[in-house]
């Protein structure tokens, strides 16, 4: 969405680690993309209109993800959405499901959850809506999460 007349111009924000934050940063400022580094679990800034978080449960725990999208409802604005894109068990191929497991037993931690659970997670957070959609062409699932207009 566009700039509400009451609210004065931002320029977006995305929040990395510090590392991606160097990296990609040189790619950014000239498209006017402020970069915050801090822990998407708890954002160190907040009023968006767009949360997005790609590989969202990627190596992550429940708990983990439960955080990631607990943090992802604080930071957004009322009206706003969070997208979490990633593959969920049920819904991608099976060599998704193995290249998941795979990397999961080499991290020590992270499994592949299912759509049931995530949208668990995303209700649990808040969020008053929860759609979930295939990517075209990959093995990944968008979930998107609504946060209510107070």
């Amino acid at each position: 969405g566009g700039q509400s007349p009451s609210r004065p111009h931002r320029r977006p924000q995305v929040e990395y680690s510090r590392e991606t934050v160097e990296v990609v940063r040189p790619l950014l400022s000239r498209a006017g993309v402020d970069l915050v580094a801090g822990d998407p679990t708890d954002p160190p800034v907040s009023g968006f209109e767009l949360v997005f978080a790609g590989d969202a449960f990627a190596g992550r725990d429940p708990d983990d993800s439960r955080a990631l999208v607990a943090g992802a409802f604080d930071a957004l604005e009322p009206g706003g959405a969070a997208v979490f894109v990633d593959s969920l068990h049920g819904r991608c191929s099976t060599d998704a499901t193995a290249g998941r497991a795979v990397n999961a037993l080499a991290a020590g931690r992270g499994d592949l959850h299912d759509e049931e659970t995530v949208r668990s997670w995303v209700e649990s957070a808040g969020f008053d809506g929860c759609t979930v959609r295939d990517v075209p062409g990959t093995d990944l699932q968008a979930v998107v999460g609504e946060r209510a207009v107070d």
